[in-house]
């Protein structure tokens, strides 16, 4: 059905009058005459009772008015809404993110998009990179963020690198650490270490990680 046809029958049956109604829908009388005769023709039934003074709709009439004024209501609300979903207004998001980037990063983005972005809805998995690997190829989430370093060479996807992110090391006061005059990354494995996960890893780092702690800290 021909939504255009649709709303000049609605325009003609809220104003049941010719003249006006093709005053508002920009057609000339006749074309709108045509327009319902066209519709009347489609639908098998007839919607107005016409005489020389009075426009009245008929019980069919009636009826098919408040389901067009339903479905012209509803056509506009969708076309706002791809319009929104177009200029990335509105719309849903499936992303995934690693433990460290997740207590780091999103906090901050997800309140900048919360203040830009009001309608847009996130779903946020937070997820070692193996398995938001696997649900990516899944399709379950649409991307994710995590450390480059953790995530296999795979033909099926695509890496574009974000920025980089640097570790603090805070130590109490006295520490033997802070005392070091020569320290190097590597002096942290002979002491015990409390950590959001990095890379899927446990928060515990042992000298098998001492390679993994001197990237994290270059």
């Amino acid at each position: 059905m021909d939504f255009r046809k649709l709303r000049n029958f609605v325009v003609l049956a809220e104003e049941l009058n010719y003249s006006r109604a093709a005053e508002k829908v920009h057609l000339t009388q006749p074309a709108l005459s045509r327009s319902i005769i066209a519709l009347e023709d489609e639908l098998g039934a007839r919607l107005f009772d016409r005489s020389n003074n009075n426009v009245l709709l008929t019980p069919i009439g009636k009826i098919l008015l408040t389901r067009a004024q339903s479905l012209l209501f509803d056509l506009g609300r969708l076309k706002q809404e791809v319009r929104l979903m177009a200029e990335g207004e509105t719309g849903e998001i499936s992303m995934g993110v690693g433990p460290y980037p997740g207590s780091t990063l999103m906090p901050l983005v997800l309140a900048k998009l919360v203040r830009e972005k009001p309608l847009v809805r996130v779903d946020v998995e937070i997820n070692n990179p193996r398995h938001l690997l696997e649900h990516l190829l899944n399709e379950q989430i649409e991307f994710f963020v995590a450390d480059l370093l953790s995530i296999p060479a795979d033909s099926r996807i695509s890496l574009l690198p974000l920025e980089r992110l640097y570790l603090d090391f805070v130590v109490r006061a006295g520490h033997p650490l802070s005392l070091k005059k020569n320290f190097v990354p590597r002096d942290i494995l002979d002491y015990p270490l409390a950590s959001t996960r990095i890379l899927g890893r446990s928060s515990t780092v042992s000298q098998t990680d001492e390679s993994l702690c001197d990237k994290c800290l270059r």
